[in-house]
C-alpha cells in the first residue's frame, strides 16, 4: 500500500499533543459527510479555521490546531496520512487520545463508499494493525457514546457498516464502561 504523506504539507496553526504510540489502542472511522471531491486540504482549512463570530457561520472553521483525522481516503482509494501517528487529536468526543482518526471522503448517509476505498481502508487497517500491536478496537464513530447534551452523530453513515470491518481484522468494540473519559 502506498500512503500518501501530507503531514507537513497542509496547513497548521500549532499543533496536536503527542503521544506515545503503544498508547494508541482504538482506530475510528468516519465519513466526512461531504461530496466525494472534498480534499485533505479543505478539511485541514475547515478544522483550523476561524471561530470569530464576524464571519458568518457557513464560513467558520473549528479553530483547531491541525486537521483531525490521520487519515483520509478519497474515493479513487488513496491513502493519506495527515497526522503523524503519535499526535494527539480531536476527531471524536472520547478516546482522542488512544485513538487514530480515518475518515473516508464522502456521505455514507446517501450512498456507499467506492470499492476502492473500502479496499484501501482494509489494507490500512492491515498495516496499522501490523505497526502498531497495541490497537485492538475498531469503532465507527457514532459507536462512541455521547456527552450530556450533544446529540449523537450519524457518522460515518448508515451506508459504512464497521461490524464486519472488525470481523475481517478480528478486533473488538468497546462497551460503554470501556470508554476512557
Amino acid at each position: 500500500m502506498e500512503i500518501k504523506k501530507l503531514t507537513h504539507t497542509l496547513p497548521r496553526r500549532g499543533g496536536w499533543p503527542k503521544r506515545r504510540l503503544s498508547a494508541i489502542t482504538d482506530i475510528t472511522v468516519h465519513h466526512s459527510a461531504t461530496s466525494a471531491n472534498h480534499t485533505p486540504l479543505s478539511f485541514a482549512r475547515y478544522h483550523i479555521g476561524s471561530t470569530s463570530k464576524q464571519l458568518p457561520k457557513n464560513n467558520r472553521g473549528k479553530g483547531w490546531p491541525a486537521i483531525a483525522y490521520h487519515f483520509v481516503i478519497t474515493a479513487d482509494g488513496t491513502v493519506n496520512q495527515t497526522l503523524l501517528l503519535d499526535e494527539w487529536s480531536n476527531h471524536n468526543g472520547y478516546n482522542n487520545g488512544h485513538a487514530l482518526g480515518v475518515c473516508l471522503v464522502g456521505n455514507f448517509e446517501e450512498h456507499d463508499p467506492t470499492p476502492a476505498q473500502m479496499e484501501a481502508l482494509h489494507t490500512l487497517i492491515t498495516w496499522l494493525k501490523a505497526a502498531l500491536p497495541s490497537i485492538k478496537t475498531l469503532m465507527g464513530h457514532r459507536e462512541y457514546p455521547v456527552r450530556q447534551n450533544e446529540t449523537r452523530t450519524l457518522c460515518p453513515g448508515k451506508h459504512l457498516s464497521i461490524e464486519p470491518l472488525r470481523e475481517r481484522h478480528d478486533l473488538a468494540r468497546h462497551t460503554a464502561a470501556d470508554i476512557i473519559h
